[in-house]
This record gives structure tokens, sequence and C-alpha cells, in this order.
């Protein structure tokens, strides 16, 4: 068994399906919930970390799950995902547009502006093959499942966002401080932290059995559906930059 504190950011009111998707978590464990209001995406996260190593309450709990209060997921995700027993790994998300592609992605270079960039091709001819393999009709796809388990389900990545992301104490504790730092205004905390894990010497993965939701307004989230729906079924040839 192991504990796990469910942690977010956030400036905005909580949309209902992100409660739902709170209310329907199930884990071997305890679960403990926290979330940072009105600061800066970044400070919020460094303070969600801060609480996570230092707060007595959770001084017995195992992974904190970093994720954003725009996020859907399936009950047993999260389970999933402890059940990998991986220093860090994240669901499938998505990016919170129309047309959608999923945000992990292996390390391709540094720009000349010093940007550095990720490849997408890999994680969505993945996700296409399983489209494929579990021959889904489009129409009736739900954004936010656990699939049953496969070979070749996780795979190594380089970043990812952190919509829904599982991370392992020791982790934390070996980054020390400043986890998460913008590199842009209000974004790109999440793939500097990625960095971060690395330069500690950890390895992430992503999940693609576990698939995740992003709410965009009512009851509305985008995800796997949308994604099926705009892409054809070429495989991706070329490189996705971001």
């Amino acid at each position: 068994m192991a504990n796990v504190l469910i942690g977010a950011p956030t400036t905005r009111d909580l949309p209902v399906p992100y409660v739902r998707s709170l209310w329907t978590t199930s884990i071997e464990g305890s679960i403990a919930w926290d979330i940072v209001y009105g600061q800066s995406v970044d400070g919020g996260r460094n303070t969600l970390v801060d609480r996570f190593l230092n707060n007595k309450g959770y001084k017995d709990f195992d992974y904190l799950l970093m994720h954003d209060t725009d996020a859907t997921w399936d009950g047993a995700a999260v389970q999933r995902l402890i059940d990998r027993d991986l220093p860090v790994v994240t669901g499938m998300i998505f990016k919170r547009s129309i047309p959608t592609l999923p945000t992990a992605g292996k390390f391709v270079n540094i720009s000349p502006e010093g940007n550095y960039m990720y490849s997408f091709k890999d994680t969505i001819n993945k996700i296409k093959d399983i489209i494929d393999r579990e021959k889904f009709i489009i129409d009736d796809i739900k954004n936010e499942q656990t699939l049953d388990k496969h070979d070749g389900d996780v795979l190594e990545i380089d970043g990812a966002g952190a919509h829904f992301m599982l991370i392992h104490r020791e982790v934390l504790e070996k980054i020390g401080s400043n986890w998460y730092q913008c590199s842009k205004p209000g974004a790109g905390e999440d793939y500097d932290f990625c960095r971060k894990v690395q330069k500690a010497g950890y390895k992430m993965y992503a999940d693609f059995s576990v698939f995740t939701g992003h709410h965009i307004g009512g009851m509305i989230t985008v995800g796997l559906r949308e994604f099926a729906y705009y892409t054809d079924n070429e495989r991706i040839a070329t490189e996705w930059i971001a």
C-alpha cells in the first residue's frame, strides 16, 4: 500500500468534473488532498511540495500527485500509477485546445534562443496504436479511462506537463528546493521540474493505460476523444516540437 497527497495550485473555483474525479478516486492506502489558492503557478507548486515534505501530517505519505484543478480522471487512475512503482510517472494528458495533442515527449535539442525543444511524435503514434488496438468508436470514447494492462504501456520520457503526475517523495527530497520555476511568464515550470528530476539522477515515465481529461468549461473536457476526432490514421513521420 502507498499513501498519496493529491495537490494542486489554482486561482479559480473548482469545476464539477474535477470534484467528481476527486470523489471517485480509490487507492489501497490513504489519500489526502491539498490545494494552494492565489499564488503563481510555480509558487503554488513549490508551496505544495514544501507542505508535502515538511508537514507532520504527511510524513508517512509516499507520493505527491501533482495535478491541476482542470484535470479529470478515472477513479482507478491513481492506483494504476502507484502500481507502476516508479520515481515519476504521468498519465496521458492533452493540451487544453482543439485540436488537441498530448504533452509527454522526448528531448530533442536546445534552440538558438535557449529554449528546450521536445518531440511528441512517439507519444502521438503510440496513442494511435492504442486507439486501433482497443477498436474505439470515436463517438463513444471517454476521455477519463484506465485501460487494461498491456506490455509496452509504460515508456520513458524526458518531459511532460504537470497535469497528472505522480512523484515519489525521495525524488523531491533529492532535488531539495525550488522544484518548479517558470521558464516564461506563467508557464514552463512543469518541464523545468522534469529537467531537475533528470539532473537528480531519476528517470521519468508515461503510462499509456491512464488517460485523463482537460476541463474547458461547463461539463466539457477535451482529451483522447478529441484527439481521435482531429487526427487521421496516418502515423506521424515528422517531429512535433514544443
